[in-house]
């Protein structure tokens, strides 16, 4: 299976980056990206283990590098045989409310 980052979560991505680079340093930031690149890579596989969104065609999986900290939330659904990954939120922002703003 195939998993696609849509032009919105390419643009997360960035942000991530941008902010974690600002706040931690450049290299703190590209090996961020590293892991949360590897982890949207690894939907191929455990695409199963998000959990669904309300009725909508929507899951979600929660990345983090240590348990109890901070960490992003993947959003994605299945279509046809691609993944396809819509956003990536942190998770202290309210993506459900960012989510249903898009309906």
């Amino acid at each position: 299976m195939r998993v696609v980052v849509s032009p919105q979560a390419r643009a997360d991505l960035d942000d991530i980056w941008r902010w974690n680079a600002k706040d931690k340093g450049v290299d703190h930031a590209d090996s961020y990206l590293a892991y949360l690149s590897e982890q949207i890579s690894s939907l191929d596989k455990k695409h199963a283990s998000g959990k669904k969104i309300d009725s909508r065609n929507l899951r979600y999986l929660l990345v983090q590098r240590r348990a109890g900290g901070h960490g992003h939330i993947v959003i994605y659904s299945l279509i046809s045989n691609e993944i396809i990954v819509f956003h990536v939120f942190h998770t202290a922002q309210n993506w459900q409310m960012e989510l249903s703003d898009e309906d």
